[in-house]
C-alpha cells in the first residue's frame, strides 16, 4: 500500500512539475479551440492561412485584418523558494505567549470545573428521526 501511495505521489510531482499550456485558439471573438499541451502551441482553424496570403500579397488592394489569434495560459509551478541564507530568525512573540497559554497552562489548570458533568439527559419519548424521516446518508 505504501508504494502504490508513494507511486501515485511521484507521478503528481512529475506531471505538475512538467508545467503544461492550455492553448486557445480565437477565431473573432469566438474560442474555436482550446488544448492541453506541452509546447504552446494552438491547433488553427485554416483561416489563418488565407489570411496570411492576402497580408504577403503586394497588390494594391485593401487587405483584410488578421480575425485569428492564440491565447496561452502557463500552468506550471513557481519553484521561487529562497531560503534564508544568514540564518536571521524572528520569533513572534504573540503566538508563543498564545501557544504556551492555550497548551501549557490549560492542560494543568484543573480549577476549571465541568458544569454538566453529572448532568443526565431526558428520556426520549418518541424516535425524531423516525417520526419525521430524517436519516443521515
Amino acid at each position: 500500500m505504501k508504494a502504490i501511495f508513494a507511486t501515485i505521489l511521484a507521478c503528481l510531482i512529475l506531471f505538475f512539475s512538467a508545467g503544461f499550456k492550455i492553448a486557445t485558439h480565437y477565431c473573432g471573438d469566438v474560442a474555436v479551440s482550446s488544448v492541453l499541451t506541452t509546447n504552446g502551441v494552438a491547433e488553427g482553424c485554416g483561416m489563418e492561412a488565407e489570411n496570411a496570403k492576402d497580408c504577403n500579397s503586394e497588390s494594391p488592394s485593401v487587405s483584410k485584418k488578421n480575425c485569428c489569434n492564440d491565447d496561452i495560459v502557463n500552468l506550471e509551478i513557481e519553484d521561487d523558494y529562497q531560503p534564508n541564507e544568514k540564518g536571521d530568525y524572528s520569533v513572534n512573540v504573540a503566538f508563543v505567549q498564545a501557544f504556551v497559554y492555550v497548551f501549557i497552562h490549560n492542560l494543568f489548570d484543573e480549577s476549571q470545573e465541568v458544569a454538566f458533568k453529572d448532568y443526565s439527559p431526558p428520556i426520549v419519548q418518541h424516535d425524531i428521526l423516525v417520526e419525521h424521516q430524517s436519516f443521515l446518508i
